[in-house]
């Protein structure tokens, strides 16, 4: 079958996929089209290394997926992400049995883990894969903060975290752990395995992983809170399209109001930039973090749900 018309049958919930399906003045073929798309061709031209076709019964599946070299490094164990799975309407048991399918054929690999973050409007897939033993791991609630230019709040001594930070950072992501991240939460790794990821991750952060890392600017040592950030470009028909996006935070009880003052000082810093706005991701579980963007005037966007499985 054409892959043309796999898209075409997947493209009202394609667009949701996009991070900017919050954004009303794109259409969902246009989100499919500016921010879905791309990373579809990206993965297709990679032909066995990122596309696999199975049949059932008439059906056709083509499940799209990456090998995460980093992750596959960090873990010693083959590390993929599916991105999604094109296909015509069908019934859903062949949905199901293809899916059962595809962790056959990554099993092949040995030692495999892989994961899928899928919106919530796609739930035809969704359930599919649950049924075919793909499990539920967390739900992520995904906020924005557009209108940047009339953004006005009081200001919080903060500054740009060095490499001298960067052990301070590390104990602080392990004993700041949250229970319901993805790694965390996950059946399928240790808690020492949870907690070692979130401290390589503070370090790469300061390694150029991330755009940035922010903590309090005078505070007391070593540092007791910090909010990593990552700033996407895209380049638009009509105009450049900058987002800042909260990669990583952790605060320690001892810093009061620590995200808050934090997450308010990068909305100024992407005002100061034009950004179009700031982005953050957070669990259904994370009441805290909830309250926080909603203080600051940051809105629902979108929600996901990231599933698993290990062979």
């Amino acid at each position: 079958m054409e892959l043309e018309a796999l898209l075409q049958a997947r493209i009202g919930e394609l667009g949701f996929y996009s991070p900017y399906s919050f954004l009303r003045e794109f259409s969902p073929v246009e989100q499919f089209q500016f921010f879905v798309k791309p990373s579809i061709n990206k993965l297709l031209s990679l032909l066995n290394d990122s596309v696999k076709t199975i049949q059932v019964d008439g059906n056709e599946f083509v499940f799209l997926f990456e090998r995460l070299s980093w992750d596959s490094s960090f873990f010693n164990r083959n590390c993929y992400k599916l991105f999604t799975v094109l296909y015509q309407p069908c019934p859903p048991a062949a949905l199901i049995q293809a899916a059962h399918q595809f962790k056959i054929f990554l099993s092949l690999h040995g030692n495999t883990y892989c994961f899928i973050e899928l919106p919530s409007e796609d739930v035809f897939l969704l359930q599919c894969l649950t049924a075919a033993g793909i499990q539920l791991v967390e739900t992520r609630l995904h906020y924005h903060r557009q209108d940047l230019v009339n953004f006005s709040n009081e200001r919080f001594p903060v500054r740009v975290a060095t490499a001298s930070d960067g052990e301070a950072l590390a104990q602080l992501a392990a004993q700041q752990r949250n229970p319901f991240d993805r790694t965390h939460a996950d059946i399928h790794f240790t808690t020492k395995e949870a907690d070692a990821y979130l401290v390589r991750y503070a370090q790469e952060a300061l390694n150029g992983f991330c755009a940035g890392v922010l903590v309090p600017r005078g505070s007391a040592q070593p540092v007791n809170a910090f909010l990593a950030y990552s700033i996407f470009q895209e380049t638009l028909p009509a105009k450049p399209m900058k987002r800042f996006h909260v990669a990583l935070a952790a605060v320690s009880p001892s810093y009061q109001g620590g995200l808050y003052k934090l997450l308010s000082e990068l909305v100024y810093k992407a005002k100061a930039e034009e950004a179009l706005c700031v982005t953050y991701t957070t669990q259904t579980t994370n009441r805290a973090a909830i309250r926080t963007c909603e203080k600051l005037d940051f809105r629902f966007g979108r929600a996901t749900h990231i599933l698993s499985f290990s062979a």
